[in-house]
């Protein structure tokens, strides 16, 4: 075995272009495949971190005629729920939102993301605290200031995981340590340290069932579905709609959502895109085995004298057998190990550059059945290459010139095959591009550079009562936009309710002297300061802005509109001056007159759609988000930020700082990953499927020298043999490039959900994949091309 292995490397050395070109398909085949496989694996494959995850799920409140699908849920409701049902072996609930989060310590408060959860959370989810225990109901009832920790903030905070029965200051209340989250951990979110029992609004009364704060976890019973789940859900929805007939106006609805807990924690499209990521990076090794079996084919067809001759010699054929799997075997071991380099690389720039932006990324790492799988592709692959010539050194008749023509058309199947995958991923990726471009040039109606936006949340002592508290955190906000103002550098400040809103609540206006039925279409709003549009750099179309004093009015008498929404209830008519309502006909209505209308302001990001929006005036109140204006990098203003509002309060936190632009970036790093990963292996492909009519047509080439030597005596001109071989590139490029095209649009009504403005079926795309696949083929064609063009013709007869 040794001595094979040793005449493996002699071989190989004699044709390095070939040795190295075969090493480095196969090096970035296999690691492409460990990488992309890899990441599925760690992100979608792997089992969730619970007990039975397939029977966990999130059920939201469903309003479907106003397109909310995934709304909170009332606590009367979810009481209903859970003994209302006959899928659930139980349901709980947890709130996680940004007024969840909480002051940690006294003396040096660290901010931290908590959760509040029912006393059952724990059992329902199905992991315990490590040490200690979790809550109960008597708890809950009496309000106690018990608390859970993680692991991380327990070592951070208190020096120990083992603090069960110690005393924990949170929000200014010594709070006991009754437990302690194992380190792996992590819900709602991966940033989620405190679990508190929610107390502040059980028990709720049976008409408060638009108080819809919660988020209900469940277990389905054994043998349940999703399906029959969403089915019962339906009929207790149902019920209790029938029940209560009378809701208050803006009530969320008796639909409910079930959603199940991975399609919660990765969204729809992380799943078809991790698929289409690992589809592509099969493509990638299809063509790259395809190319390297196509290379083998011609080097071992290129020594047919030598097996001939060994075999004349009396050489035993299984020998011979031996030394050619022994050849193949260590460029594929070589190609292996490249390829496990170039995965662990990529993996690394793939964590660090989308691990905040995909769950469960940053614990992907190279994969030993993922790499298996794709070696053990790239070997069979690579003895399938070799399995003519060994069926040929099995026959008596061993005739060099018939094993060359029979495996031309092989070569060719080959060549054509190539070509459709590279030109389907080609597609693909001029799909993905184009969808990013369309969103790219979407207009956001503001300039989004140099602004900081971050939440200023303050704490005081709980002893307050609401109102106190309410016009404390106004005065803290007050004073921390005057002070920030003054810093040098800074533009202005302004203040909204949530700029980055994604989700739209479900409002219904009813303009005034107008018979407008309510569609159920989503309808946005948000209060904002008189500054705000000025600080975002938006313009005003029509009338005018919201003055001081508006600012101070409780009851919403003016408002400001974007155009959008201007156009949908006033078409063809000024809106400055006309008035809308909230309630329907019939009830007491409060007017609103709209006193100016805006642009349309994506701030949600470019792709959510324009939606219509309102703005009603409100400058200073608790947890409002501040928005700086810079003249220079807003970054580099956070620290003496950070110094204002510390000296206005120490206690309060400057929570989630960003700015417009990275924000907008973080939703687009979705699209961004999938066009950079997929571009990169359609690029990879092209390249190898071009390689590969390179290499069939100087194969063909060289077996053609004689006919080309006759045809050059009979009067043929260079131009007429380079054309021809040009055109046969190009007529088996043409051939691999229609059945990619009809594979591109099969492939891209699976990955339709990631495309944005684009059809799968899109001429113009298709039109350039094949273009570009038909080019590429006639520039791999020209090398073999000008060769045959060359010949001398005496040489080209004598040649055999």
């Amino acid at each position: 075995m040794l001595s094979s292995v040793c005449h493996a490397v002699r071989v190989w050395r004699r044709t390095p272009v070939v040795s190295v070109t075969i090493i480095l398909t196969l090096a970035v085949a296999i690691g492409a495949n460990t990488g992309a496989l890899s990441v599925l694996r760690a992100v979608l494959l792997a089992p969730l971190p619970y007990p039975d995850p397939a029977r966990l799920a999130i059920l939201w409140t469903e309003d479907p005629a106003h397109s909310v699908h995934q709304e909170g849920v009332s606590y009367p409701n979810y009481a209903d729920w859970r003994a209302m049902n006959h899928t659930f072996a139980d349901l709980a609930f947890f709130i996680r939102t940004t007024y969840s989060q909480v002051n940690i310590g006294a003396e040096t408060p660290e901010r931290v993301q908590s959760a509040e959860v029912s006393s059952n959370f724990f059992p329902v989810i199905g992991v315990l605290p490590a040490q200690g225990r979790a809550f109960n109901e008597e708890e809950l009832k009496a309000r106690s200031h018990v608390v859970i920790l993680s692991a991380g903030l327990a070592v951070r905070r208190l020096g120990s995981a083992n603090v069960v029965g110690q005393s924990i200051d949170i929000e200014g209340r010594p709070s006991t340590v009754i437990g302690v989250m194992p380190v792996s951990f992590h819900f709602p979110d991966g940033d989620t340290e405190v679990w508190r029992p929610y107390t502040d609004r059980i028990p709720y009364q049976p008409n408060q069932r638009d108080a819809d704060y919660l988020a209900v976890l469940g277990r389905l019973k054994p043998g349940a579905s999703i399906a029959t789940a969403r089915a019962d859900m339906s009929a207790v929805g149902r019920r209790l709609e029938q029940a209560y007939p009378a809701m208050p106006d803006g009530f969320g609805g008796f639909g409910v959502n079930v959603v199940p807990l991975y399609e919660h924690i990765y969204g729809k499209n992380t799943r078809p895109a991790l698929w289409l990521i690992s589809a592509v990076a099969l493509c990638v090794l299809l063509i790259a085995v395809t190319n390297v079996a196509n290379l083998l084919l011609a080097r071992l067809e290129a020594r047919d004298r030598e097996f001939a001759t060994r075999m004349a010699l009396g050489a035993d054929s299984g020998r011979l057998v031996r030394q050619i799997l022994a050849e193949i075997g260590f460029l594929a071991a070589i190609g292996a190990a490249c390829g496990v380099a170039i995965a662990y690389a990529g993996l690394r720039v793939l964590v660090s550059t989308f691990a905040d932006r995909l769950p469960r990324l940053n614990q992907a790492a190279i994969d030993p059945s993922m790499l298996g799988i794709a070696v053990v592709v790239t070997v069979v692959a690579c003895l399938a290459a070799a399995l003519m010539p060994i069926t040929q050194l099995r026959r008596d008749n061993f005739a060099p010139a018939i094993r060359k023509r029979s495996s031309t058309p092989m070569k060719r199947t080959l060549a054509i095959s190539q070509v459709a995958l590279a030109t389907a991923l080609l597609a693909s990726a001029g799909l993905l591009l184009r969808s990013y471009i369309g969103v790219e040039r979407i207009p956001l109606g503001y300039d989004p550079r140099h602004l900081l936006v971050f939440e200023l949340v303050s704490r005081p002592s709980n002893t307050l009562g609401r109102a106190n508290l309410d016009a404390y955190g106004t005065r803290i906000a007050r004073e921390c936009r005057e002070r920030i103002r003054s810093l040098p550098g800074v533009i202005d400040v302004a203040t909204a309710g949530d700029l980055f809103q994604r989700r739209n609540p479900d409002w219904e206006i009813y303009p005034e002297g107008r018979d407008v039925k309510p569609d159920g279409s989503p309808l946005a709003d948000d209060i904002v300061s008189t500054n705000f549009f000025r600080v975002m750099g938006a313009p005003l179309l029509a009338g005018r802005l919201f003055t001081p004093e508006e600012e101070l009015d409780p009851n919403r008498t003016t408002a400001i509109i974007n155009d959008t929404m201007a156009r949908k209830y006033w078409p063809g008519v000024d809106p400055v001056g006309k008035r809308f309502a909230t309630s329907p006909p019939g009830t007491k209505q409060s007017w609103t007159t709209v006193i100016g209308v805006v642009g349309t302001l994506q701030t949600a990001g470019r792709d959510t759609g324009p939606l219509p929006q309102m703005y009603w005036p409100k400058a200073n109140y608790p947890d409002l988000k501040f928005i700086v204006r810079t003249a220079t990098d807003s970054n580099a203003i956070l620290g003496a930020v950070r110094s204002e509002v510390h000296a206005v309060d120490a206690a309060a936190v400057i929570y989630n700082p960003t700015t417009v632009e990275a924000q907008l970036d973080r939703w687009m790093s979705p699209r961004r990953m999938n066009i950079s990963v997929v571009g990169t292996f359609s690029a990879m492909a092209t390249l190898l499927a071009a390689i590969g009519i390179f290499s069939l047509l100087h194969y063909a080439t060289a077996l053609r020298t004689r006919e080309f030597g006759i045809r050059f005596a009979l009067g043929a001109t260079p131009a007429n043999v380079l054309t021809q071989v040009i055109r046969d590139g190009v007529n088996v490029a043409a051939i691999g490039a229609f059945l990619g095209s009809i594979a591109a649009i099969a492939a891209a009504r699976a990955f339709s959900a990631l495309l944005f403005g684009v059809q799968p079926w899109d001429p113009q795309t298709i039109t350039v994949a094949v273009v570009s696949a038909l080019v590429l083929a006639a520039i791999a064609s020209a090398a073999p091309a000008l060769r045959a063009a060359k010949l001398n013709p005496g040489e080209a007869l004598r040649s055999e």
